[in-house]
């Protein structure tokens, strides 16, 4: 799928939208086109899940803000971000024992930095799981998914 950034997407905006450089996007995809097809993924919705991830807009600015419908968001984003949450990971083992990879303050402890965002879900009818998922903090029912980066930039 060789062009798709180009064609799909101003590379211009790519950095600005998604917090990666394009070389990123076409890596990622190049590596897993196979698994993306797969789910019926398309390039543009790899697209708007960076930019979803990035932009972290809540629930109710997701559609204005990533500029699709709810009904996008509800069958292709979310079940996109989940799918690819299952197999994205693309930080090896020798990246971890790079000499540059480390901060000075801790040289053998830290090779990433990592954070969590929560994903939004239907509240379950069951009150015991309804209340395991509930978060006061975004105010409703998520599942938090966590993302690490190395110092690296992998």
């Amino acid at each position: 799928m060789e062009g798709w950034l180009d064609n799909q997407i101003p590379i211009l905006n790519v950095l600005e939208d998604t917090g990666y450089p394009p070389w990123v996007l076409i890596y990622i995809w190049e590596k897993h086109e196979r698994a993306f097809e797969h789910h019926f993924m398309q390039p543009f919705d790899f697209y708007v899940i960076l930019l979803y991830i990035h932009l972290y807009p809540t629930h109710r600015q997701a559609y204005r803000v990533l500029g699709v419908s709810k009904r996008y968001v509800t069958k292709v984003l979310l079940p996109n971000l989940q799918y690819i949450a299952g197999f994205l990971d693309e930080i090896s083992w020798q990246s971890r024992l790079n000499p540059f990879n480390h901060v000075m303050e801790l040289p053998l402890a830290f090779t990433g930095i990592t954070d969590s965002f929560p994903i939004y879900v239907s509240q379950p009818r069951s009150s015991v799981i309804a209340r395991s998922l509930y978060n006061p903090k975004y105010g409703g029912c998520v599942v938090k998914f966590l993302i690490a980066i190395t110092f690296l930039g992998e």
